[in-house]
């Protein structure tokens, strides 16, 4: 019997996010060969258990209680501080405390009663706990990288904060030091692209330690019947509305654009940095008629009216919700800092461009408000090569080379 496990992290496993989709595409391939067990905060969502036939073990109640003291801290910073730096550095320290308490108790869980071979997949920055003691098991620990590493990482999203004139935040110089003491623990390195393994790699990581294996998605979720609007142009972006994903390069390009009429769909929660900035900019894009709509929660919504699909981030691992505009027949502008950019063909599908170049943005921008048959014509292309990253598929891949 071979035994597959996942330590899920902080990340709760009951909510939409890249946490879900990686377990999905973890245990998604049926197999009577693997059993499968989560370590997590929450449960699968009932509709999902039957898919994934996966053992799972709910550590929040002990998550919880032990992280009294720091949840208590947190909800304090947030109401009191008006600081912004000042929240952001002991949010990211406190945020490490209590991943680190998840970890020691999910790796006094680990226990060596699995006959056969056995793989835990960890997140990068908080398993190293439960690696060592995966490790004194004879498992293989495998790490997902769902970052860069640590030094381009960090590059990439201070270069963002430095064009709009802003200090970056502040590192947690432990959690970095974790990172790193799990690249040279682990037995296997998942990177989400070659982007991610590129950056390792640059960083001294054996190549022999890293594998590429991009997330598929369920096609059926997102396919949508387009409803063309020639008077209601809409651009969709996906994710945390934060400067990591570039959004001060998207309103830049739209402030520069020569475009009108517009509706701007940011799905996704904002950080209080961004929010300023948001609010700075919606005034000034209101005189080209361009409306921002801040819209958290489930992106189908607007995924059948959206026109074109944008993700300008200056750091992103992969980018699921590529995939996810994709399958809904949209044409995507990406930057080339972003993993998902691997999978698009420029001209094709969708447009690449260098992150942080506004006036290249703006121009791509430019081309589908002016062409309502690109759209059509790229969005039929996007829904025809995402067809190779059906979910089932893609777990199926994951879980030989796990087991290599």
């Amino acid at each position: 019997m071979k035994n597959l496990f996942l330590f899920s992290g902080r990340h709760r496993i009951d909510e939409l996010g890249a946490t879900f989709i990686v377990m999905k595409n973890l245990f998604l391939h049926q197999t009577k060969q693997i059993s499968k067990t989560i370590f997590s905060i929450g449960t699968i969502p009932n509709k999902d258990i039957s898919a994934t036939n996966v053992n799972q073990n709910d550590v929040i109640q002990k998550y919880l209680k032990k992280n009294l003291l720091h949840r208590v801290i947190l909800k304090i910073l947030n109401i009191l501080s008006s600081n912004i730096s000042f929240i952001t550095y002991f949010n990211t320290a406190i945020y490490y405390k209590m991943g680190a308490t998840l970890d020691e108790i999910v790796s006094k869980k680990l226990d060596n009663n699995n006959n056969g071979q056995s793989v835990i997949v960890g997140f990068s920055g908080s398993s190293i706990l439960v690696g060592r003691k995966a490790q004194r098991l004879g498992y293989k620990y495998v790490i997902h990288s769902q970052w860069c590493h640590p030094n381009v990482q960090h590059k990439l999203i201070s270069q963002g904060y430095k064009q709009i004139n802003q200090k970056p935040p502040q590192t947690n110089k432990k959690q970095i030091q974790q990172q790193l003491d799990e690249y040279e623990l682990s037995d296997l390195i998942w990177c989400p692209s070659k982007f991610v393994q590129k950056s390792l790699l640059e960083n001294n990581i054996p190549r022999d330690k890293t594998f590429v294996s991009y997330l598929g998605i369920d096609l059926n979720r997102f396919l949508v019947k387009k409803r063309i609007d020639k008077n209601n142009f809409q651009i969709l972006f996906v994710g945390t509305v934060c400067i990591q994903k570039g959004i001060h390069v998207l309103l830049n390009a739209l402030s520069i654009a020569e475009i009108e009429n517009v509706q701007v769909i940011l799905n996704g929660k904002s950080d209080k940095r961004t929010n300023i900035f948001i609010k700075k900019y919606s005034q000034k894009l209101l005189k080209k008629k361009i409306q921002i709509i801040l819209s958290p929660g489930d992106p189908r919504r607007y995924l059948s009216s959206a026109s074109i699909f944008i993700l300008p981030s200056v750091h992103d691992a992969f980018g699921i919700v590529v995939l996810e505009a994709m399958a809904s027949s949209l044409p995507i502008i990406i930057s080339d800092k972003t993993g998902a950019c691997e999978i698009i063909q420029d001209g094709s599908n969708g447009f690449i461009f260098e992150s942080g170049n506004v006036i290249k943005l703006a121009k791509k921008i430019e081309f589908f408000f002016n062409n309502q048959e690109a759209i059509i014509q790229f969005g039929k292309s996007s829904l025809k090569l995402v067809q190779d990253f059906e979910i089932k598929n893609q777990s199926k891949k994951l879980q030989k080379k796990l087991f290599n």
